[in-house]
């Protein structure tokens, strides 16, 4: 199985386009590359609020349509530990590396002031 070597995570400049806010960069360690666009364009969340309410019903929520948070691969997963789980940019390197054994992981994206 591929192993990722490597994660950029980014607003996404077409976001308001394509409605997803972010952008996940994966390379793998055969050097091939995967995007993922994720999280609404418009919406709060916990990363941006810090609302540990608002963190338990979108858990809660999203708990029901079972979404597979163990895969980094996907959506759902990238919007749970990125959005949804911590609130800044280094806690979200952290977070991942040590969850998905990621050995470079980079975050810069800005908080939703809406």
């Amino acid at each position: 199985m591929k192993q990722i070597k490597e994660l950029l995570i980014k607003n996404n400049p077409n976001g308001s386009k394509d409605s997803k806010r972010l952008i996940a960069l994966f390379t793998f360690d055969n050097d091939k590359k995967k995007t993922v666009k994720f999280g609404s364009y418009n919406s709060i969340t916990y990363y941006d609020t810090g609302d540990v309410k608002l963190k338990k019903a979108y858990i809660a929520r999203h708990s029901k349509l079972n979404e597979n948070f163990k895969d980094i691969l996907t959506r759902g997963a990238l919007a749970y530990h990125v959005l949804w789980s911590v609130k800044s940019n280094n806690d979200i390197e952290t977070r991942l590396k040590k969850l998905f054994k990621i050995p470079i992981v980079k975050v810069g994206i800005t908080k939703n002031k809406k």
